[in-house]
């Protein structure tokens, strides 16, 4: 019979040894592509921020609110903002409930910083008139300036001032309207 290992193949029973391992290449549809940047076209993030405004004459208002963001091109998103607030006025406070569509633009991006501009409309509705001797439903249209921070693991913490208008519009019978200069501060997440 001979030297049967010269000529019998080699049976593998899937156990590679720690060199065949490091340098076997990743099985198929495991490899990972480029690392995703903040601001990178086609990524989603997650926000939960709190705010202030204030009028300087007769009220002021302050709440939170969560968001979700969509960036549709490096730098350039749009922000769905869902938010709750109490307003303080000269009559009756008010409690209510505001939806915002915003375009954020990082015209200054950095891997763990940027600047941006940002605006946007939104609806508002409260339990009471806001502002006082105005209507319970009102149109928010904004415009701003803020910053973003790299926290860690591609959070971010987001500052910025916005003037802030409320407004029916004159769809009633009084529109007395409020500008407001609005902060706020925040997290953002990604998913």
């Amino acid at each position: 019979m001979g030297d049967v290992s010269a000529t019998a193949p080699v049976v593998s029973m899937g156990v590679l040894s720690q060199d065949e391992a490091a340098s076997a290449p990743p099985p198929a549809g495991l490899t990972s592509g480029p690392a995703r940047r903040f601001g990178d076209a086609a990524t989603w993030r997650f926000n939960v921020l709190g705010f202030y405004g204030d009028d300087f004459e007769s009220g002021h208002f302050f709440g939170g609110a969560v968001s979700f963001t969509y960036f549709m091109v490096r730098n350039f998103s749009v922000d769905f903002e869902l938010g709750l607030a109490k307003f303080g006025q000269d009559g009756p406070d008010a409690w209510g409930g505001n939806f915002n569509i915003l375009l954020r633009w990082h015209f200054l991006a950095r891997d763990t910083w940027s600047l941006y501009v940002d605006g946007g409309v939104g609806f508002l509705k409260t339990n009471d008139d806001v502002p006082d001797n105005g209507s319970n439903y009102n149109f928010t249209p904004q415009l701003g300036v803020g910053a973003s921070f790299d926290i860690g693991n591609d959070w971010r913490m987001m500052l910025g001032l916005r003037w802030h208008h409320i407004s029916n519009a004159d769809t009633a019978d009084s529109n007395p309207g409020r500008d407001s200069l609005l902060g706020y501060a925040g997290i953002s997440v990604p998913f």
